[in-house]
């Protein structure tokens, strides 16, 4: 078993600029240190006998035979980047909840990646750890979102909370459902976090609320994508 320890940071300045939408036309600066709160990864080859090659353990547990069932965006990716065709446990668990503001996730895609390559028998500095982790958050899983022919410039988590919804397009997610995807079991049920990413995204998408096209809030339940999309009535 390989378990690796990687820093959560504290930003100043600068946040944002190292998006490609910004630092590929202007130059991007971040003023950042890290800290003494961590997360742990740790990976395990598993026995050939297994009834499923990859297990995810993070706020749920994931069984999975084939890397493109994997939920868990960084994993799924690391693991096609990496070419883990083997057998694999991974868990994570660390000194403070997700979603902070303490980069977590940035944090988590370095120590995976270099716990992973320590499984493999492989040694890599920590620049190119860097690097790579950079190119799996902003260049592979910063997927486009386009209204028509221009491009939205979403967060990470608004792009989350998009798929999650268009993906059970016609389904009710409840709020509870929506905390568990995305920031897993650290949020109270009663936050309001998700009605507020919702408002951010209704916004970017110019979806009204009172006739929406994309998102309907269902009273009492949660909110639901709109399986046909209907031109608003008059």
């Amino acid at each position: 078993m390989i378990i690796s320890r990687t820093p959560f940071r504290v930003s100043f300045v600068g946040g944002g600029t190292d998006l490609r939408a910004f630092c590929s036309k202007e130059p991007g600066r971040v003023l950042s240190t890290g800290i003494d709160k961590y997360v742990y990864v740790a990976v395990k080859r598993q026995s050939a006998i297994v009834e499923f090659k990859y297990r995810v353990s993070w706020s749920r547990i994931e069984f999975r035979k084939k890397i493109d069932d994997i939920e868990h965006p960084i994993v799924r990716e690391a693991f096609r980047m990496l070419d883990i065709d083997f057998p694999i446990e991974v868990s994570t668990f660390a000194d403070v909840p997700a979603n902070t503001g303490l980069g977590s996730s940035s944090a988590f895609a370095v120590g995976l990646l270099h716990a992973l390559y320590a499984l493999k028998g492989k040694m890599v500095t920590k620049s190119q750890l860097a690097s790579q982790a950079a190119h799996l958050e902003i260049d592979v899983l910063n997927r486009k979102v386009l209204a028509g022919s221009s491009e939205l410039h979403l967060t990470s988590l608004e792009q989350a909370l998009l798929y999650l919804l268009a993906a059970n397009a016609g389904t009710v997610l409840t709020r509870e459902q929506i905390l568990d995807a995305l920031w897993g079991t650290d949020f109270m049920i009663g936050s309001n976090v998700v009605d507020r990413h919702v408002r951010a995204l209704r916004a970017k998408l110019q979806d009204d609320w009172h006739q929406p096209r994309y998102i309907e809030t269902v009273p009492g339940a949660g909110y639901r994508f709109m399986a046909a999309v209907e031109p608003p009535t008059d």
